[in-house]
């Protein structure tokens, strides 16, 4: 036996004290890190279980937007649920959407396979109004030791559905609801199976929870865009038929507006008389050409109306007379006529207030005048005004056989056909008005240029010898005269040389505004524009004045009447030197334009007024400045130029501008190069 000092047995219980304590610890630890590892395993089994029952759930779906499919789902949650909390019994509760009470679906316990039933709504309300667990051993009657009865108090108790479920037979129960957070939509319900089978159980409920409610918000959506379809689909009817109804309203307005095309397109080419001067005494049938009897025409086949007449205002009598284009009526019914002051005539009250008047019962209607109707034999009538711009010209009746034929339709139709025949009647008039009118001024016309073309050659002869006489006298040939009847005898000269000028033009006016034809032929512009010089220079001399010609030696030929285009070129050298002042210039000029030549004459003279340039072509126009000068003229020079030059053709014009010369300026054409 081995003695140990004091020291090493103290060294020695130490030491094995160490041990004990170091094996305590990892023995110690050894057993919480096992329990960890157990606990995380079954974590881990628990939440791939939980997984795998998520997926089975989520992979279920819904098919429709209807509480049926959430009650398809509903069996087939407890399906699955009952495979993982085996024993239980499981409700599962959907609220009906619009009436009916709430469906129950059961599976397990008592029940054994899935079943289905109702629940009253009354203790569906009680039951969404509980979550939890509830123990329900107090819904079953129980004996104390002195035999005596009673119920033992627990949570819950004062609930109908938790009382319903007690009565079915459950002791102990967890109640889950799921919806949307505003309405509850249904409730999960799990019972008995002992305490550890509800706890398990509790994961597997909120996920059928979260679930469940996301898919009740989906069905509430789809149930809405069904609504909405369903209104949408409705609205679309609707709008179908108006488009439907619009379109035959379309159909309507197209046809009558074909039948407005066919009025103006027919009656735009159409004349003859229209106006009451054509119903007198046999009153003829109006011809093809007649502008009512088109409109007549198409109003009848418009509205296959049995009678179309046209009453126009004879002014002469004050009464409204039927056109000859009217239809539909024959016989003495032609000579049909309506005082204005028939109050009780449609047609005279139509005229007077420019509304229209429909009647469905014209035979037997206060506001038409009977013994018409029955003597027209119409039942349905029409009558609008033909107006324009608030002047009445006549009415339009329209007639049918049989009752209510016409409609407001109708007659705002035919409304707008009369306003259209209104202003073609109208214009008709007006038309023949002034073709009366035209005649008239051709007939003025013809008179008036026989008396200037009388006048003028009665004017000729005594003239020549008056200036034949004055020049024999004032030559001496029938004896001496004094200084005083030299200067009175070259003043009646001078008088009668201007009488004779005025005499002159009038005559040659007369025949170009007759329709005197032009003898065209080619001559050459520039010989004849030299000759016109040269018969004015000793003139421009006289007067002190100076006139330069710039012609080119060889201009082409012009194609038109040699004696006209000269008397037109003394005419414009005659109105330049009257206006120029002495000391003045003219110039006399030509141009090769090709197809055209140029002819102007220019001066400095006193010019025209910016204001006048238009009238200066105008006959007997005289400038307003013309005392400048002291011109003399009866202002028929240049109208008698433009008359020329538009008889070959061509175009005249005036170019002046203040401080610069006065240009009148011609062109015409020339003839063919070969």
């Amino acid at each position: 036996m081995i003695e140990l000092t004091p020291v090493e047995f103290g060294i020695c219980l130490g030491l094995t004290a160490a041990v004990f304590a170091f094996a305590a610890y990892w023995y110690m630890r050894f057993f919480r890190v096992l329990g960890l590892e157990g606990r995380a395993k079954r974590a881990r089994v628990e939440a791939s279980e939980l997984k795998a029952f998520a997926t089975e759930v989520m992979d279920l779906g819904v098919a429709g937007n209807t509480s049926q499919a959430i009650n398809e789902f509903g069996r087939r949650v407890l399906e699955a649920l009952h495979k993982r909390v085996p024993g239980t019994q499981l409700w599962w509760i959907a609220r009906q959407q619009g009436v009916g009470d709430p469906m129950v679906s059961r599976r397990g316990g008592a029940y054994g396979g899935a079943s289905s039933t109702r629940l009253d709504e009354r203790l569906f309300e009680d039951a969404v109004s509980q979550e939890g667990l509830f123990d329900l051993s107090w819904a079953s009657p129980r004996t104390d030791r002195e035999g005596r009865a009673h119920t033992i108090q627990s949570n819950g108790q004062g609930n109908s559905f938790l009382r319903h479920l007690g009565a079915m037979g459950l002791r102990r129960v967890r109640v889950v609801s799921w919806g949307k957070p505003d309405a509850t939509n249904g409730i999960l319900a799990l019972g008995d199976g002992g305490s550890a089978a509800l706890d398990a159980a509790d994961p597997f409920m909120e996920i059928v929870k979260s679930h469940a409610t996301a898919l009740a918000a989906i069905v509430d959506e789809l149930a809405r865009l069904s609504r909405t379809r369903e209104k949408l689909e409705g609205g679309l009817s609707l709008t179908i038929e108006d488009l439907t109804s619009t379109h035959m309203r379309l159909i309507e307005k197209t046809r009558k507006i074909r039948a407005l095309e066919e009025v103006a397109s027919t009656i735009s080419g159409s004349g003859g008389p229209v106006g009451p001067e054509s119903h007198r005494a046999s009153a003829p049938q109006a011809g093809p050409g007649s502008a009512l009897s088109a409109i007549v025409s198409i109003v009848a086949r418009f509205l296959e109306a049995d009678l179309v007449a046209v009453l126009l205002l004879d002014e002469s009598t004050g009464e409204l007379v039927v056109h000859p284009g009217s239809y539909g009526i024959e016989g003495n019914d032609m000579f049909y006529r309506v005082p204005l002051s028939e109050e009780r005539s449609s047609s005279a009250r139509v005229f007077k207030t420019g509304k229209g008047f429909v009647s469905g019962d014209a035979q037997n209607d206060p506001q038409v005048l009977p013994a018409h109707a029955k003597a027209w034999g119409v039942e349905s009538l029409m009558v609008v005004p033909l107006a324009v711009e608030g002047r009445s010209l006549g009415v339009m009746r329209v007639g049918k056989r049989g009752r209510d034929s016409f409609g407001h339709d109708d007659l705002q139709g035919l409304q707008v056909i009369a306003r259209e025949a209104a202003v073609i009647v109208e214009t008709a008039m007006l038309n023949r008005k002034l073709s009366q009118a035209a005649e008239q001024l051709i007939a003025l016309n013809r008179m008036k240029d026989d008396f200037v073309s009388t006048v003028s050659h009665e004017f000729k002869t005594p003239l020549t010898s008056i200036l034949g006489f004055l020049t024999v006298v004032m030559d001496g040939e029938a004896g001496d005269l004094t200084e005083q009847q030299s200067r009175f005898l070259g003043i009646a000269r001078t008088a009668a040389r201007r009488l004779t000028g005025l005499v002159s033009d009038l005559l040659d006016l007369s025949r170009l505004e007759g329709g005197i034809r032009m003898d065209l032929q080619n001559f050459a512009m520039d010989k004849l524009l030299a000759s016109c010089a040269e018969n004015y220079q000793h003139q421009f001399a006289d007067c002190r004045k100076t006139l330069t010609v710039a012609v080119p030696g060889r201009l082409p030929m012009v194609l038109g009447d040699e004696r006209w285009v000269t008397l037109a070129v003394d005419n414009l050298l005659s109105n330049a030197l009257k206006f120029t002042k002495p000391g003045g210039k003219v110039r006399l000029w030509a141009a090769d334009k090709g197809e055209f030549v140029m002819v102007g004459v220019a001066d400095d003279g006193i010019g025209v007024p910016p204001e006048e340039k238009e009238r200066v072509f105008e006959k007997f126009y005289r400038a307003s400045n013309r005392s400048d000068v002291q011109a003399p003229g009866t202002g028929l020079g240049l109208a008698i130029v433009k008359e020329i030059v538009s008889k070959h053709g061509g175009k005249i014009w005036l170019e002046c501008e203040p401080g610069k010369e006065t240009t009148f300026c011609f062109v015409l054409r020339t003839a063919p190069r070969d």
